[in-house]
């Protein structure tokens, strides 16, 4: 038979109720003995104590994060018996709903139901707390659970072409979706895809960015993927010295000996002038 004990605690702190989990016996009573003084980071009592205090002190407890774990009410002699709050993400399972008793001690185990399933959208469901094994003339309060959105990551995929090529068309990968969904299913608008690179832009590298998806039961995050413009005759043929380049200029004008980081301008032996973006020099 598993027992739930009161503990009594230095100060303004009345008790504290100690739910045992293990129902050797498929049955479960309360026994309330009063003990030494406990040291509230004992794991035993974690997130299944629920402690009383005087009113008056009540303030001072929910301020103190060594006391966050732990269910605190003001002890009014008038037990209620309701479920502890909880979250979930949209799409899983819902958790063990778990007895919060507030106002003062009680013996027994409540039921509980929620209509909300893995299917469910966001929002806030009530948890119906039944009389289970709780005294008559006990007050019974509902909980409440949250669904949260899933957390759902878009993704741009990484391309090259050449110089002069029209952009392909841009996809996008998704990780996240729930329930067996997708795009078509999960959301209700599309992500669009952009990228600041046409079929003139000079050789380098362009993000490709996602952004405009909606979805009421997700929380969307979004990665970039990269366009990679190259020219087909490749930089080496473009260096100073080679009989195909008459001279590098950088944007301010000026003669340069060689490609640099940043924009270049070179004129042809051809009598072409050619933009040549340097990413990084190797």
């Amino acid at each position: 038979m598993a027992n739930g004990t009161i503990y009594q605690v230095p100060g303004d702190l009345i008790d504290v109720q100690i739910r045992d989990d293990d129902l050797s016996g498929g049955d479960l009573s309360w026994s309330f003995t009063p003990v030494e003084p406990l040291d509230i980071t004992d794991a035993a009592i974690a997130e299944q104590a629920s402690i009383f205090v005087e009113a008056t002190a009540l303030a001072g407890y929910e301020g103190s994060e060594a006391w966050q774990p732990y269910t605190v009410s003001a002890y009014t002699g008038t037990p209620i018996v309701t479920a502890r709050r909880v979250e979930r993400f949209y799409g899983r399972v819902n958790p063990t709903f778990e007895m919060a008793v507030l106002g003062a001690p009680v013996e027994g185990q409540p039921t509980f139901a929620c209509e909300a399933d893995q299917r469910s959208g966001v929002g806030d469901y009530v948890i119906q707390v039944g009389r289970g094994t709780v005294a008559e003339g006990i007050e019974l309060r509902d909980g409440l659970m949250t669904i949260a959105p899933a957390p759902l990551t878009i993704k741009a995929r990484s391309y090259s072409r050449n110089i002069g090529e029209q952009n392909p068309v841009f996809e996008v990968e998704y990780s996240g979706f729930r329930n067996r969904e997708n795009a078509e299913t999960g959301l209700t608008q599309l992500p669009v895809v952009s990228c600041e690179a046409t079929a003139d832009s000079p050789a380098g590298e362009y993000a490709i960015t996602v952004s405009g998806a909606e979805g009421a039961n997700y929380a969307i995050t979004y990665e970039a993927g990269v366009l990679t413009v190259t020219d087909p005759n490749g930089i080496a043929g473009i260096q100073a010295g080679s009989s195909a380049v008459e001279a590098i200029y950088g944007p301010d004008g000026k003669l340069r000996q060689a490609l640099a980081p940043g924009v270049n301008l070179v004129r042809m032996a051809d009598g072409t002038t050619r933009k040549v973006v340097v990413r990084s020099l190797r």
